[in-house]
């Protein structure tokens, strides 16, 4: 493995051979990585007989970023997949350094680690359902494509090592120049309904939002409560798919930003410490969903004797 300096901050550019490990299953690190040229193969049980190759990153990808954003432990060792397989290396430090000069790729990191999000949803959608109709029928078996789904899962697991990072909690104290992207909302005020497409996010300065399924119908629920420095919409202003929940303000002067994706380099020129809290409430969401999901598809194990 080669290693080159890029510029004057602390990213790194690697070279490694096919078959280099870039990291492995287990470890902890604040780094992530851009593939540059080749391409990495991410691999569970590394070195066992049971070791599972999950899938192959092209180039211009990242990988290893929910760890870094997050604390959590590897989930999977990553090898390089070809010789001259080039990836950047980075940090948290780095991130400023890299987003300044190139900006575009905030949105970019966001919408990948969104569409992460939703693809773990939908699996834990598909496992939770397998899971009440195992309950309901002792006779009934499990799809073969879930099965191999929640022999994965069960090989997952780490813990976070940090919570909030430092970033982020400066931010909560810095000097708000959101200017425009912030309003005050009267109590009782729908922000957004379920089944809208998603157009922007929002940051709570002051107030609380409640998060609503089947809002002013009989079978109403509040799903959750937020409040200051939480954000919310987030997968709607990523990918504009339908919102799968309504939004109210629950008090008097409820002081929202509103964020879209035209925002995002404005956002980071003003205060980059809030662009590196979108992503540890991006990843903090992910982590959640994946507990969740490990944890039904362990109750299907047990059902099953998988």
């Amino acid at each position: 493995m080669q290693t080159k300096q890029k510029g004057g901050s602390g990213m790194k550019e690697r070279t490694y051979r096919k078959g280099d490990i870039v990291y492995r299953e287990g470890e902890h690190s604040d780094r992530f990585y851009q593939i540059v040229s080749g391409s990495v193969e991410i691999v569970t049980d590394y070195g066992k007989n049971s070791e599972k190759s999950l899938t192959d990153i092209p180039v211009g990808q990242f990988f290893g970023e929910i760890s870094a954003i997050g604390g959590y432990a590897r989930s999977a060792t990553v090898v390089a997949a070809s010789d001259g397989t080039k990836l950047v290396e980075l940090t948290d430090s780095d991130m400023n350094d890299f987003f300044t000069g190139k900006p575009e790729m905030i949105l970019g990191l966001m919408r990948h680690l969104g569409s992460r999000v939703r693809r773990l949803s939908a699996d834990y959608d598909e496992a939770s359902r397998t899971l009440e109709q195992l309950k309901a029928s002792a006779g009934l078996s499990c799809p073969q494509g879930l099965m191999d789904k929640v022999r994965l899962a069960l090989r997952f697991g780490g813990s976070a090592k940090k919570g909030l990072s430092a970033e982020a909690k400066e931010a909560r104290t810095a000097a708000k120049n959101a200017g425009s992207r912030v309003k005050a909302y009267p109590a009782g005020t729908l922000l957004y309904r379920e089944g809208e497409p998603g157009t922007c996010m929002y940051r709570i300065h002051w107030g609380r939002v409640g998060i609503f399924a089947g809002y002013g119908t009989d079978g109403e629920r509040k799903l959750t409560e937020l409040g200051v420095d939480q954000f919310f919409g987030t997968m709607g202003m990523l990918d504009g798919k339908a919102r799968s929940a309504t939004a109210v303000a629950l008090d008097a002067n409820t002081t929202l930003e509103r964020i879209g994706p035209e925002d995002i380099q404005a956002l980071f020129r003003e205060n980059p410490n809030v662009v590196w809290m979108i992503l540890e409430h991006i990843a903090l969401r992910l982590r959640h969903l994946t507990q969740d999901y490990i944890g039904v598809c362990r109750e299907i194990a047990a059902l099953t004797g998988i």
